[in-house]
């Protein structure tokens, strides 16, 4: 909930080698908190697994996993696992925290493929540090509400 509605941003990373990766929550209000992080992304040399997927969030913003399967010509499945490849490697997020906690429960043996559209919007998190990011919840909730809702055949954003 918190997370949908813009107040809480979680970011992801995990090293090479290790077994399980870290989660950072942060107030959305807490651009001091968030700012290293986001800076070592910006400086990150590091070459990621999933060029065009990252590209591709860069330029188009926050994006649902259906929207990008169907770019990326893939599965939703395995466009989700390569939006979880983005996280670990610290630079994409949701903004909703299931689809992280539902494919850690998937590796206990439960397919992933059935949390069908990985639900929440997926986004760069180098975008949270720029002017035109300001998690207004009371917005954030407008626009998660209206978006996608018919208006003489054309969808209201």
């Amino acid at each position: 909930m918190l997370c949908g509605s813009g107040e809480v941003i979680w970011i992801g990373r995990k090293e090479d080698g290790d077994k399980e990766g870290k989660v950072a929550f942060f107030l959305a209000e807490s651009k001091e908190l968030l700012a290293p992080f986001i800076q070592a992304i910006h400086k990150a040399d590091t070459p990621t697994k999933h060029p065009g997927l990252l590209r591709k969030l860069k330029e188009e913003g926050a994006s649902f996993l259906t929207k990008l399967s169907r770019e990326e010509g893939k599965p939703p499945s395995e466009v989700l696992a390569d939006l979880l490849d983005l996280v670990w490697e610290g630079r994409a997020s949701n903004d909703q925290f299931a689809p992280l906690r539902l494919s850690l429960h998937a590796k206990g043996g439960k397919s992933s493929s059935k949390f069908g559209s990985g639900f929440g919007r997926w986004y760069w998190i180098g975008e949270l540090d720029e002017p035109s990011f300001h998690p207004d919840p009371v917005e954030e909730s407008k626009r998660t509400y209206l978006a996608g809702r018919p208006f003489n055949g054309r969808a209201i954003l």
